[in-house]
């Protein structure tokens, strides 16, 4: 059901609105996708890659509920928010350089922060992670700039370990007391 697109000569495919593969059962992406204009939504099928993923999308992403377990392959900006909860993500290297609105990626397995987008200022959602016991200890408002400054400071190591000298130096940058 996809209207007004274009084949681009590499054989990737722009769409003038939005894209709707919800709950179809794929495995893979039927397409490669280039631009999309409006809303990309993948979510709830059985993906285990988002190869074929748009570079760039105009609104909202939406990978939920699947099995990937990387990124590569994902938009480097998205307009609207950004979703890639209840899949089987360790990491988020490979994902988005920008994004909009809201980052989720709730109920994944997720220990640290490697490869959040660095200037990212907007809405966070890592809740149902082993990492979001961290973040809760940090005030909504640092949030952000306490990612940041974890990932600068790679003060939490891949296997979700605190080093406990560079943690503090991410809590001295964000005027907060650290406790061991």
């Amino acid at each position: 059901d996809i209207q007004n697109y274009t084949i681009n000569d590499d054989g990737s495919v722009d769409v003038d609105g939005n894209v709707r593969l919800y709950g179809e059962l794929l495995t893979k992406l039927p397409l490669k996708f280039g631009k999309v204009t409006g809303y990309f939504n993948c979510s709830n099928n059985q993906l285990i890659s988002l190869e074929g993923s748009p570079h760039w999308v105009g609104n909202h992403f939406d990978c939920d509920n699947n099995k990937i377990t990387s990124l590569d392959g994902s938009p480097h900006w998205v307009g609207g928010n950004f979703d890639c909860s209840r899949n089987n993500l360790e990491t988020l290297e490979g994902g988005p350089d920008v994004v909009i609105n809201g980052y989720y990626c709730r109920n994944n397995n997720l220990n640290n922060f490697k490869g959040f987008p660095e200037d990212y200022d907007g809405v966070i959602f890592f809740n149902g992670n082993p990492i979001s016991t961290i973040l809760s200890k940090i005030p909504d408002s640092k949030r952000n700039k306490f990612i940041y400054w974890c990932n600068e400071y790679d003060a939490i190591d891949d296997q979700g370990k605190v080093i406990p000298e560079r943690m503090e130096e991410v809590y001295n940058k964000l005027g907060l007391e650290y406790e061991d």
